[in-house]
This record gives structure tokens, sequence and C-alpha cells, in this order.
């Protein structure tokens, strides 16, 4: 305890001091997430068939509106979905800081957190599991300085115990990020493709396949690659992302089903605690 306490207060005053002569790039990652004041979604709050966020009661064991048959990602993805939260605040501006800063400390941190939910929703069974990176090109991983997937993947892989697996390439193309909605739908599986090994080939049967990304937007990139996964006929595939980037629609419902419950706190407030005071008029002056 003494240690633990001791080496936390040393750190402290390190990362105090760099603070103060250095400056920082970028926080300690404690720090960043205690500044957020941030943790991971509960499991309630999204559907673990597409990794949508959810209102009470809308997702069933078939799926919510948007994987349910005749919704966009009708069937989910794969086995399932795990994620952290929601692409918005404070995960939507840390997400590019491990891409674009090459923030590697806030990746290897939300791995391990990522692994944690992974455990803790039952999906897979660890011991059969093995963790796959969506890939990356090697001329975007040599201009960026990080293969920002695999970093997080890696961190997952380690919390659970279990390997890392490359079984999946990508050649180069337009990054997503530069690609609409409708284009990222059309073309976000285009460049993906099954590893081709040296000696012999993959063999994933029996095994628990866990998918890893950072961010589910359409879901279309996932959905390639859990069909290409598949002809390597493993038991199970389950997506885990950091952020799911909601519909325009679905961020609207949520914001609306947020206003609701804090209009209906309000009111229980008020029928518990009477109505607050108007000021006087006398006050209003002063």
């Amino acid at each position: 305890m003494r240690v633990g306490l001791l080496a936390r207060r040393v750190r402290e005053y390190l990362d105090a001091a760099a603070e103060h002569w250095i400056g920082w790039t970028l926080p300690p990652v404690q720090r960043a997430i205690a500044d957020a004041d941030w943790k991971p979604d509960e499991r309630d709050v999204y559907c673990h068939r597409c990794g949508d966020s959810v209102g009470p009661g809308e997702a069933t064991a078939e799926g919510c509106g948007t994987c349910r048959k005749g919704g966009e990602l009708s069937g989910g993805i794969g086995n399932g979905v795990v994620r952290l939260g929601a692409y918005v605040e404070p995960l939507e501006r840390w997400v590019p800081q491990i891409k674009y800063q090459r923030w590697a400390e806030m990746g290897e941190h939300l791995g391990r957190l990522l692994a944690e939910r992974v455990r803790e929703s039952d999906l897979v069974w660890t011991h059969r599991t093995i963790v796959v990176p969506m890939p990356m090109p090697w001329q975007r991983r040599l201009y960026r300085g990080i293969d920002h997937t695999g970093v997080i993947a890696t961190a997952v892989a380690r919390e659970l115990g279990r390997p890392v697996r490359r079984v999946l390439a990508r050649v180069n193309g337009q990054p997503q990020v530069k690609r609409s909605p409708s284009e990222r739908r059309r073309f976000g599986g285009d460049g993906l493709r099954i590893r081709r090994r040296l000696i012999g080939q993959w063999d994933l049967s029996e095994c628990h396949v866990l998918l890893v990304d950072d961010v589910r937007t359409t879901g279309a990139s996932l959905r390639s690659a859990t069909r290409l996964l598949r002809t390597l006929k493993p038991e199970r595939i389950v997506c885990a992302v950091l952020a799911v980037s909601d519909s325009k629609a679905r961020r609207q419902r949520t914001q609306r089903w947020v206003l609701t419950e804090a209009a209906q706190t309000v009111e229980v407030d008020v029928l518990v605690n009477g109505p607050v005071p108007a000021a006087s008029p006398r006050s209003w002056s002063q």
C-alpha cells in the first residue's frame, strides 16, 4: 500500500515538474482521463449486435433498429460488438491524437480498458481467442510512424493473455476519413484481403476471433473483414472498437432521451421539494 502510494506521488511530482519546466505535447493518460471525467460506457447503453447507442428498452436479443431485419446494418456485425463509448468528446479528440500524433500511451491504455469490457461481455471464450487488428497499408504506417490499430490490438491481447494474429492485409488506397458516409458504405471494404503466409494456411477452426479497430463508422469495413475471416471458418467473430460513430438521426434521438430524462428528473425534484421561489422585483433591481 505504502509503496503504491509513494510511486503515485513520485509520478505526480514528475508530471508536475515536466508540465512546469518543459510543457506537454500530450498530457499523461491518467491526467487526461481525470480532466475529461470520462469512463467507458455501461453495457446497457449500446446494442451488442452493431454497437449503436440505444435508449431504454430499444435493444433486444435480435438487436436494435439499426441492425434488426431491414435496418441499415441488418444482422449486425459478426457475432457482436464491444465498445468503450460513442465517438464524441473526449474519444473524438483522443482517437485522432493516437493516429496522427502517435499517442501510443493512450492507445495502450484504452486497449487495456477494451479488453476488460470484452472479458465482461462473455461474447468470446478467452482461452480460444485470437486478436486480429484491422490492417493498415504499410505505406500509411511508414508515413504516420504508428500502426494505431496494432497498438490497441496488442494491448488488448496482452491484457487477455492471448496472441495477436495479423490475418488481414490492406492495399493502399484513399483513407476512410476522406470519404463521405455513402462512399464508406460502398467502398469501405476495398483493398482488404487475407494475408499470405510463407508456410501453410491460416487455421482458425475452433477459434474465437476478436477483430479490433479504432472507430466503427458505417460498419462497412468491419463487415467486409468479418466476411473474409469467415472463409477461414472460425467459430465466432466479435468486433472490439474504441468508439462507434452514431448516425445523425441516432445522435438526435439520444439527445432527446437525455433531455427527456433531465426534464423528468426536474419534475420529480419539483414534486418532492416544491417549486423554486421566484425572485422579487426588488431583488432584480439590486
